[in-house]
């Protein structure tokens, strides 16, 4: 698969679209995630529509590894005051 370019963080469908088709498609689709964690962390709702994806659904150890992705990668790169 080629490489896809984050898109813009404001195009969240399109975003959700491209981060579950690397989900449902890479090898190793978590390492692919690491360039998207600026989008994760500017839009704290992003996490959810992949969460409950039917697609995904249907890959529960890909959900799975998707948390443990989250809980490791964005706790880290959010800032203290986002909590606020």
């Amino acid at each position: 698969m080629e490489s896809v370019e984050p898109p813009a963080a404001s195009a969240t469908p399109q975003l959700v679209e491209v981060l579950t088709k690397i989900l449902t498609t890479e090898k190793e689709p978590l390492q692919k995630l690491n360039s998207y964690i600026p989008h994760f962390s500017a839009n704290s709702n992003l996490l959810l529509p992949l969460l409950s994806s039917m697609t995904l659904a249907r890959m529960p150890t890909t959900l799975i590894s998707l948390l443990n992705w989250s809980q490791a990668h964005l706790q880290a790169s959010r800032s203290p005051l986002s909590s606020l």
